[in-house]
């Protein structure tokens, strides 16, 4: 499963998700110190402490994703509004800590132990017969 919750870079300069990008795009050595965030608008760069930083920027997944891969596009471009994608599945739990602050902050209200409801039963929905002119119905 990935999830990617914003544009993270470039590729041939056009802006393309952490998934899209080659694997030697994608491969960001650390961070030396903790990223200068001035000026930047998006969530990452303002629940980012320096000290949170450097409790996970040693951390990688299976996959080899590391919280500074996430981030990358939060760095590179000062106006993205979340400033940071998951990498993989396990980003959730092993950068958690800082990950759900930001899903909370972009989807207010939502909380880490919330779990999304919901109810696939067809016969519940609301609504009138469909157009077949409009679509397929096979």
């Amino acid at each position: 499963m990935l999830l990617v919750l914003h544009l993270v870079g470039k590729l041939n300069g056009e802006y393309a998700s952490i998934a899209a990008l080659p694997v030697s795009a994608a491969s960001i050595s650390s961070f030396d110190n903790y990223p200068d965030f001035e000026g930047h608008k998006h969530l990452i760069g303002k629940l980012l402490t320096r000290e949170l930083y450097d409790q996970l920027k040693g951390l990688k997944t299976h996959s080899g994703c590391t919280l500074d891969r996430c981030m990358q596009g939060g760095v590179d471009n000062y106006d993205f509004s979340v400033g940071c994608a998951m990498g993989d599945e396990e980003s959730y739990t092993l950068f958690g800590d800082v990950m759900y602050s930001v899903i909370e902050g972009r989807h207010v209200g939502y909380k880490r132990t919330d779990i999304h409801k919901s109810d696939l039963d067809p016969s519940k929905l609301i609504g009138g017969d469909l157009d077949p002119q409009l679509c397929r119905l096979d």
